[in-house]
């Protein structure tokens, strides 16, 4: 005779909260003291949130058109792309390649692990309409252009490459709009941030996802370029909370992308 197990209670709000504040002490502690025991603390986080998704079961198949009813429970599938983000930038085989192979050898297998979760915990983005499009979403992609030329001139960041074969550029300007821009937004505004405001409210749920979109370019060790980050994303992610399409901001991240390490670079 077989035995069910019980399955483990719904995460409280508290326990959300100490894993975004772990993930953000990782970040902090890879990017200011010691790259290694960095790593170490996400495949720690990685390893317990993957291990608390199991424990706390199946998630129900919620209605068409709604999201699960139980946010906590969501966010813990949900968190553990973060470490993993930060795992496979760190530990891929990128030395030998050009910056641009980088995102597209880190960006595939993110983006699997983004399908993965996203079947998981039964989300739709056909139902979130996270596809949508008009002239707004547009109006919202022309922005990627003054606030490329903005980054460009505050930060100088390091071009993907020096050239000016436009072949090579369109290539790279597709790669950089798929798994910069495109994935960035996926994870952050399309997964993450709407059972964030579920859970904590819509003003902090969107600051919330803002803060942990600046901590992952701590990296950067530059307090103005996560002070940048944090405002450009909680416009994003207010936009995405009120229209829900993710396609205006996530072209408007790659466009970003494309000017600062493609097109400035090359003029």
């Amino acid at each position: 005779m077989s035995t069910v197990l019980p399955r483990a209670r719904i995460p409280r709000v508290w326990v959300i909260s100490a894993y975004l504040g772990a993930i953000a002490t990782a970040e902090v502690l890879t990017a200011y003291v010691n790259a290694e025991a960095g790593l170490a603390v996400h495949a720690v986080l990685l390893l317990v949130l993957l291990n608390h998704a199991m424990a706390l079961g199946p998630l129900p198949i919620p209605p068409a058109g709604r999201m699960v009813s139980e946010p906590a429970r969501v966010l813990v599938p949900v968190l553990a792309l973060l470490p993993l983000v930060r795992l496979f930038s760190l530990t891929m085989p990128t030395r030998s390649l050009s910056p641009l192979s980088w995102y597209l050898l880190i960006g595939a297998p993110l983006l699997t692990a983004v399908v993965l979760i996203a079947r998981y915990i039964h989300y739709s983005p056909v139902d979130a309409r996270i596809w949508g499009w008009s002239l707004q979403q547009g109006l919202m992609a022309a922005t990627g252009i003054p606030l490329g030329i903005i980054a460009y001139v505050a930060f100088h960041p390091v071009p993907a490459v020096k050239s000016h074969d436009i072949p090579y550029l369109i290539i790279g300007a597709g790669i950089v709009l798929v798994f910069l821009g495109l994935l960035e937004e996926l994870i952050f505004r399309a997964l993450l941030q709407p059972y964030l405001c579920s859970l904590f409210g819509a003003t902090r749920g969107v600051l919330i996802t803002a803060a942990m979109s600046a901590v992952f370019i701590s990296g950067s060790r530059s307090p103005l370029t996560m002070l940048f980050t944090f405002v450009v994303a909680a416009g994003y992610g207010w936009l995405v909370y009120t229209k829900r399409s993710i396609m205006g901001v996530a072209l408007s991240h790659g466009i970003i992308g494309i000017m600062t390490i493609l097109i400035l670079p090359n003029l």
